[in-house]
């Protein structure tokens, strides 16, 4: 009898392929994977997280990294796979408002910067790298979250008045906004504008040059029994996530493929700048992205040191 694996995760363009049911033509499992996508509206995969982490609705899943190492603390009945479907820049997520002089993190000492919860995975990054670029520590500020998502983790932290950190923003109840999402509100982009402005990439490219990998923010978690049931379980997602990277490049060689009109030369300037594969899976190639975000997780008081990384994958 095939076992039926269910695996939720957000429908990216190098994820696609996966939905669509292309499988590598080696792949040989005595497994029926049901990929998950996002149901449209949905609120940025929180509903996902959560209906994995509190109720186990699926059998792998998508989530924070900082949200798996807060749950291992007390809890082992799920495992990290080494598989890595979201990463990201800090620089170009950090929002003021058009009227704004504030130009960097300096700027913004001892003010209030809004985020959607303080453990979000972005804002782990956003932390990290505020002391590494501009030598402005993270409890210099004070980290504001809409009401029912406020955590009590540092004395820095404060709930806000307000769910909607838009308003929180124009109103002036935060200075800055840390946001792994943009709203659909188009009133947003005429209101706020990047803390860094164009400045941003550069500053991102710079830190790609020193750190050689783009931060994770997302990982692949299993639960235990899943993986019990099919030791095999994580190298054949591996490969499916491999193929399923080189179906999508493969895509982009047609220049009308994208939605936007230059698309295609977005692709040839990122391939340029970056020959190496800025997404590959697997714990030996991300050994030092995973242990900058641990160490930094750790240091902002989310979680226990972790030792030995490999740890979060057995």
């Amino acid at each position: 009898m095939i076992d039926s694996i269910s695996v939720a995760l957000e429908p990216y363009d190098r994820l696609l392929p996966l939905i669509d049911l292309i499988y590598p033509p080696e792949q040989n499992l005595s497994i029926d994977i049901r990929w998950v996508g996002q149901p449209t509206p949905h609120v940025h995969g929180r509903d996902r997280h959560e209906r994995f982490l509190r109720d186990k609705e699926f059998d792998v899943a998508e989530i924070p990294l900082s949200s798996y190492l807060m749950y291992r603390q007390s809890r082992h009945d799920l495992v990290a796979l080494p598989i890595f479907p979201r990463r990201m820049f800090s620089f170009s997520n950090i929002w003021v408002r058009t009227d704004s002089t504030a130009s960097s993190w300096s700027d913004l000492r001892s003010g209030t910067v809004g985020v959607p919860a303080f453990h979000m995975a972005l804002g782990v990054l956003a932390r990290r790298d505020m002391r590494l670029a501009e030598g402005v520590e993270w409890r210099d500020i004070t980290w504001a979250s809409p009401i029912g998502n406020s955590s009590q983790i540092t004395p820095h932290t404060a709930p806000l008045d307000t769910v909607d950190l838009h308003s929180a923003l124009i109103d002036g109840e935060v200075d800055a906004l840390a946001l792994a999402h943009l709203p659909h509100d188009p009133e947003f982009m005429r209101s706020c504008r990047r803390l860094y402005g164009a400045r941003a990439e550069h500053i991102e490219r710079r830190i790609l040059d020193d750190q050689g990998y783009v931060p994770i923010v997302h990982v692949l978690v299993a639960r235990r029994t899943a993986v019990a049931r099919h030791p095999e379980l994580a190298q054949s997602l591996i490969a499916m996530f491999e193929e399923a990277g080189r179906i999508t490049a493969a895509r982009y060689n047609d220049p009308a493929w994208s939605l936007w009109f230059w698309g295609r030369q977005s692709v040839e300037m990122h391939r340029a700048a970056n020959p190496s594969d800025l997404w590959a899976h697997g714990l030996d190639q991300n050994i030092r992205a995973l242990r900058d975000f641990c160490d930094a997780a750790t240091e902002q008081g989310m979680c226990s040191e972790v030792a030995d990384l490999t740890e979060l994958f057995e």
